[in-house]
């Protein structure tokens, strides 16, 4: 989980360099956040890495669309390693998003 989180912080730092130079949200985007949003809902652990990074990405940039994410510190899925808890932690602040 920890591993995952810095790789998520890690590419938090490029997408925000380049957030000042980007524009509002486009059509074509905001309909494949919403399949990305939709396939996530339907078939949580079923999703495209790099769809999950792009959806990232492309809400830290967009100066249109805001989400909050919000980490429990103390959340039960972040004490196995068996599971599949940063998966799982993004996936409120993709449905906010929609």
């Amino acid at each position: 989980m920890k591993k995952r989180l810095l790789h998520v912080m890690l590419l938090l730092i490029p997408a925000i360099a380049f957030s000042a130079d980007r524009g509002p949200s486009t059509p074509e985007e905001r309909q494949r956040a919403l399949r990305i949003v939709q396939q996530l809902e339907e078939q949580p652990l079923n999703i495209n890495a790099d769809d999950r990074e792009w959806m990232l990405k492309w809400l830290i940039q967009v100066p249109d669309i805001s989400v909050e994410i919000c980490a429990q510190k103390d959340n039960p899925l972040s004490k196995s390693k068996k599971n599949h808890a940063s998966d799982l932690f993004i996936m409120p602040t993709f449905a906010g998003a929609a």
